[in-house]
């Protein structure tokens, strides 16, 4: 069972399908220090996703690096906005990341973690 994870919904999203109890895949973008709701699928009964034409995308996050570890990133977004703290997969080397570079990061939830996918330092 994955961990809760709070989105402020656009009122341009319809989320009517998603009921109390639903197992949902979501994405998002970081704006702000918000996680702002882009997509999201229901997974069905069978562990199959119910809507998959609606499957989800990865958030970008872009800002400052504060902090890093082999483990970790945190940016802080161009607004000044609260700091975002990304996991870093054992899949994912990020020796060449300093604090004080210029980063944008591709990022998904797993198992209600925020994790990198990809970055590049600018």
């Amino acid at each position: 069972q994955g961990t809760p994870v709070s989105f402020v919904v656009p009122t341009t999203l319809d989320v009517s399908s998603i009921a109390v109890g639903d197992r949902v895949h979501a994405s998002g973008t970081v704006s702000g220090g918000v996680l702002t709701l882009t997509d999201f699928r229901v997974q069905g009964t069978d562990g199959a996703p119910s809507n998959p034409s609606n499957a989800p995308s990865n958030a970008k996050v872009e800002g400052v690096v504060t902090a890093v570890s082999p483990t970790s990133l945190t940016v802080t977004p161009h607004d000044n906005a609260t700091a975002i703290t990304i996991a870093v997969p054992t899949t994912i080397d990020v020796s060449t990341v300093a604090v004080g570079n210029h980063l944008t990061a591709t990022t998904t939830i797993v198992n209600g973690t925020l994790t990198l996918v990809t970055f590049k330092v600018d």
